[in-house]
């Protein structure tokens, strides 16, 4: 991070951050920040973990026949005609 500028009390600062990559398997963000008349005061750039993600989908084979009927004869008495 780098101060470009100047920031006194008080001033309400406006801050972007924007990916740009991934490195090793983190993401790669720019950090812009500026005041309240729209004058860059600090840049800058991180490097920020990203935790490991997985989707699991059954496969073929794991359907019975009837799957599901409890549910559909449960909600068909359920409901008034």
């Amino acid at each position: 991070m780098c101060l470009v500028g100047m920031v006194f009390p008080h001033n309400k600062l406006n801050v972007k951050i924007r990916y740009t990559g991934m490195q090793d398997g983190n993401n790669i963000v720019k950090i812009e920040t500026y005041n309240s008349r729209g004058k860059k005061v600090m840049d800058g750039s991180a490097e920020v973990f990203q935790p490991a993600t997985i989707y699991v989908f059954t496969s073929q084979g794991s359907q019975e026949p009837g799957m599901g009927m409890d549910l559909y004869n449960n909600l068909l008495a359920s409901c008034a005609f």
